[in-house]
């Protein structure tokens, strides 16, 4: 179905403005490349990335986009916070809050000041499950649960913290789904948004998860992600198949739901 691919290593750090450990890799039938940011440096910032994937979506050959950021959360997050579980909804209140506080960080703040204990740790909260407890919402989704190393994306602690991918991601796929709704632009985010469609589609990928290191020493560990990324899609070991797991089901929601909100890891066959 894709002849073409691109890997994306995201960052939440600091702003969108700022310049950031993000890197973006490319591929085609012809081979792989590593993609350097308009201005030359060797930094993205999140706002050139965004541009990127705007003039990347105008393209007419459909392209897989695998990123480094989680999609989603748990089952019940939405539900609790905007009142309905409604992974666009939620994606466009993200949106909202990030131009509004700048940076992940805050976003999240001010998300936990609407409810006693979290959602999202911070080191100061680290061990509090009053949220979870009380609203029915899991700490992990569902495809966390099945793969090795991974945090959950309310984590904001010290370390390596998912939150501040998954947060500024999804503040920049609401600009992109906005794009869509006035036309400008078509594409789809997988599972979410149903059968593959022959568009330009999303997915989450974890580079801890592919054994395709690349051997250049001459790359940083965000740039060899990203193209470990792109290596993954081009060779196709993949499948977009969710198998029915009981580890980890919300019993709330039926399995389409749950992944319909949560998302899933598109991984290695077999993996």
């Amino acid at each position: 179905m894709f002849e073409n691919w691109v890997g994306i290593d995201w960052s939440g750090a600091a702003t969108r403005a700022d310049r950031v450990n993000l890197a973006v890799a490319r591929g085609d039938l012809g081979g792989l490349e590593l993609v350097r940011p308009p201005s030359m440096k060797r930094k993205w910032t999140r706002n050139e990335a965004l541009e990127f994937l705007f003039e990347l979506l105008k393209h007419p050959e459909p392209h897989l986009i695998g990123v480094d950021a989680a999609f989603g959360f748990p089952a019940g997050f939405a539900r609790a916070w905007i009142g309905v579980e409604d992974w666009s909804a939620m994606v466009k209140e993200f949106g909202r809050l990030e131009r509004k506080h700048e940076r992940a960080r805050d976003v999240a703040a001010a998300i936990n000041e609407q409810f006693e204990g979290g959602p999202f740790r911070f080191n100061e909260s680290r061990n509090d499950r009053r949220f979870y407890l009380a609203h029915d919402v899991a700490y992990f989704r569902q495809t966390d649960l099945l793969t090795p190393q991974c945090l959950s994306a309310f984590y904001m602690g010290s370390g390596a913290a998912v939150g501040f991918h998954t947060v500024t991601f999804l503040a920049c796929m609401s600009e992109l789904i906005e794009a869509r709704e006035r036309g400008e632009v078509d594409f789809q985010v997988w599972p979410f948004e149903g059968e593959l469609r022959g568009v330009h589609t999303f997915a989450e990928v974890y580079p801890a998860l592919l054994e395709m290191p690349d051997a250049r020493d001459d790359l940083s560990g965000d740039e060899r992600d990203a193209m470990k990324i792109v290596q993954f899609l081009r060779d196709g070991r993949y499948a977009f198949e969710i198998h029915a797991f009981d580890l980890g089901r919300h019993l709330s929601f039926s399995r389409n739901a749950q992944i319909a909100s949560e998302g899933w890891i598109l991984g290695p066959l077999g993996k």
